[in-house]
């Protein structure tokens, strides 16, 4: 015997739903919609599939630019750094000199240093690592900063975590004033009148670190080996700052860190196109905001915070809420049962349909922002 459901969502669901009403691939109701969705995702389940399996990778295929001629090269040795102004399709090259280093990254926009390489934005939707992938600024510029042009597999990426620096050492081992990562930024970026408050999270290259199921930080052995490299290509004017890592108290350095080599490659047209090709793709969103959108547009000043008495606020509006009936036959309430019973879709069957919905709708249908470049040769 069928029932009906009440489902109780926002207008930004019924917006999805009658996207899918409007392809007639499920459908030319929202009931209809709603009905094959969730009987297609539950399949999906039964064939190995997760509740939260995101949506497959979607890949460019191009062809591997070629780099101009080398303007600049340097030797780190460990606890060293250098900022680099590094262009608009020029290429940063790295190389291990002798294995086994763990390369500290930030970078920043050359004419705006509000705007700098964001880990947090960049691992929102999983971790994406290795040649072909797009390393972000944050919000709420949130735009494509640099493309990982190439790199040696032992290439193991790490961007969850924070940076080694004095407070953690003498904490831990009692050494105050010992080299570290934070010092060797905030020294760096000193030559362009940046203060220690503007290091922000590293972007690791060989680091193979993971968490563990309590949530502690694993140093695993450093892969890399002699001649081992990576290539950053600068998607707009950034100042980036490469570090090399001076710990010797874990396993990020082999417990022996080693000098590494930077190099600047001048930009070339194939560069400059796929700089082109990366902004169309992924930087003309309407809701990336440039200091011309801000309400506040001046940066503040000074250190100590005082409250605006003209404040008034202006919050974004959140989406309306509706109701939907839908009619459900008896093999609609089994699947709805089960996905309830599972613990992932909510307590009612209403609720868990929608949720149903919204899970295939993320899987088959959501515009991935993590897409990659799938290099050739």
């Amino acid at each position: 015997m069928s029932v009906k459901l009440e489902i109780s969502l926002y207008q930004t669901h019924l917006d999805l739903i009658d996207e899918v009403v409007g392809s007639g691939t499920h459908g030319t109701t929202r009931e209809d919609v709603l009905r094959n969705t969730v009987l297609e995702h539950a399949a999906y389940l039964l064939s190995g599939g997760t509740p939260h399996d995101p949506a497959p990778w979607n890949n460019i295929n191009i062809q591997r630019p070629k780099y101009g001629e080398s303007k600049f090269e340097q030797i780190l040795q460990p606890g060293e750094g250098k900022a680099i102004p590094l262009l608009r399709g020029e290429v940063l090259h790295m190389t291990q000199l002798v294995g086994g280093q763990c390369i500290d990254f930030n970078g920043y926009n050359l004419h705006d240093h509000k705007e700098w390489l964001d880990c947090g934005f960049n691992r929102q939707r999983g971790l994406v690592t290795g040649p072909g992938t797009v390393v972000w600024s944050g919000s709420p510029r949130g735009r494509p900063m640099y493309v990982i042009l190439g790199a040696s597999e032992s290439l193991d990426q790490y961007y969850q975590g924070h940076r080694c620096n004095g407070i953690i050492l003498e904490r831990e081992y009692g050494f105050a004033h010992h080299s570290s990562c934070q010092d060797a930024f905030a020294e760096s970026i000193r030559e362009y009148n940046l203060t220690e408050d503007d290091v922000h999270d590293s972007y690791k290259l060989w680091m193979n670190t993971y968490l563990d199921d309590k949530g502690r930080r694993i140093y695993a052995w450093n892969r890399a080996q002699e001649g081992d490299f990576v290539d950053l290509l600068s998607v707009f004017d950034t100042l980036s700052v490469p570090v090399c890592c001076p710990a010797e108290l874990n396993a990020c350095n082999n417990y022996d860190p080693h000098p590494v080599k930077i190099e600047v490659m001048e930009a070339t047209p194939a560069t400059l196109e796929l700089v082109d090709l990366v902004e169309k793709e992924w930087g003309q969103l309407k809701m990336q905001r440039e200091p011309q959108d801000f309400k506040i547009k001046d940066i503040l000043g000074e250190r100590e915070l005082t409250q605006n008495s003209d404040y008034q606020p202006e919050f974004l509006p959140t989406s309306e809420k509706h109701s939907l009936t839908v009619e459900i036959s008896e093999e609609d309430q089994t699947v709805l049962g089960g996905l309830v019973r599972e613990g992932n879709y909510a307590p009612t069957e209403a609720t868990a349909m929608l949720v149903a919905f919204i899970r295939w709708y993320d899987r088959n249908r959501m515009k991935r922002r993590y897409m990659r470049l799938d290099f050739q040769d």
